[in-house]
């Protein structure tokens, strides 16, 4: 599913890496150049992943396919909910609590 392949995109160690490269520039400062690279970057990932399924590879098929998620009968949708969620996380690359003290999961 749609919503599986951008979870797989976003969780591959080096999107992760570079996610978390461009969350450190916007805390020094460079929030607007950051976040305009950020998005150009997730927009690389996303444009292959909408177009196999039916939408623009484009930044229009990308907003397409995330307003194609809206519909109530479809964003009330528990799996959809708890991907979402898993996504949303994904994309700010933050490292685990348990990392930060030093231990490993």
């Amino acid at each position: 599913a749609l919503q599986d392949e951008l979870i797989e995109a976003y969780g591959a160690a080096e999107v992760q890496r570079r996610l978390r490269e461009l969350n450190a520039k916007a805390v020094v400062g460079k929030a607007f150049d950051s976040a305009s690279e950020r998005e150009l970057y997730l927009l690389e990932l996303q444009r292959p992943i909408v177009a196999r399924y039916g939408f623009e590879g484009s930044a229009k098929g990308v907003g397409d396919a995330m307003v194609a998620f809206i519909p109530e009968e479809i964003s009330k949708n528990s799996r959809v909910i708890k991907r979402n969620h898993q996504m949303e996380s994904l994309l700010r690359a933050e490292a685990p609590l348990c990392d930060s003290w030093g231990i490993a999961q």
